[in-house]
């Protein structure tokens, strides 16, 4: 179970690459920008359009499918009603514990397109190579993204993906436990204000969210 919701991945995450499926005898899916009313990861399975490949479904509508989990899946994932989320504008998601904000080849093209800089120059001032990727630095001194100021994201229009689509991750969508504990530290999900992201909009952010992993692995 993830035990931090924001959107940036903890520097001790383990990836892992295994398939997995939304679990409740509800079935797979998943899926492309942020929240609905706003906008908002980093997932831990292939992305890809191909439910199947992702282990999520595989067979005719109503057929049952078994998860990585052990359990049954049907054509409809446990959130089919939607679930509750409203972007406070904490900021809580853009610091605290360490972590990190990875960065996809289109990311990279928007944010120097948006600080008119090439995209050398981007990494050069902007950026730590970890393991193969490019992510975002902190702040001197703590953990705040290099680009909150005033609990507000600077380069909101051009953020990257993985907070575009926060929190719709695939790790907090695999049961109601997973998105019940990302809510303990996300004041915006089941916000007493908030109203009901329909299901079809969380399966296309998660969607989006997965295909940006096969953009986060490049070199220039």
């Amino acid at each position: 179970m993830d035990q931090n919701p924001h959107r940036r991945v903890p520097m001790d995450t383990q990836v892992n690459r295994e398939p997995i499926g939304f679990v409740n005898s509800g079935g797979p899916q998943s899926g492309p920008d942020s929240s609905y009313p706003e906008e908002g990861g980093i997932a831990s399975i292939p992305p890809t359009k191909d439910s199947s490949k992702m282990g999520l479904y595989d067979g005719p509508p109503n057929s049952p499918n078994l998860s990585v989990r052990g359990e049954v899946e049907t054509d409809e994932p446990w959130f089919a009603d939607g679930l509750r989320f409203k972007c406070t504008g904490c900021g809580g998601c853009c610091t605290g514990s360490p972590g990190y904000v990875y960065l996809s080849k289109p990311d990279l093209e928007r944010l120097s397109t948006h600080f008119n800089l090439t995209e050398e120059e981007f990494l050069q001032k902007h950026t730590r190579y970890i393991d193969g990727q490019y992510a975002l630095l902190d702040k001197p001194g703590n953990y705040d993204c290099s680009f909150l100021q005033d609990k507000q994201c600077t380069v909101y229009e051009a953020r990257p993906m993985q907070c575009r689509t926060f929190p719709w991750w695939i790790h907090h969508l695999r049961d109601p436990k997973d998105w019940e504990e990302a809510g303990k530290r996300c004041e915006g999900i089941n916000h007493p204000d908030a109203p009901t992201i329909p299901s079809l909009h969380i399966q296309e952010q998660c969607l989006t969210y997965l295909d940006n992993l096969l953009e986060q692995n490049f070199d220039l």
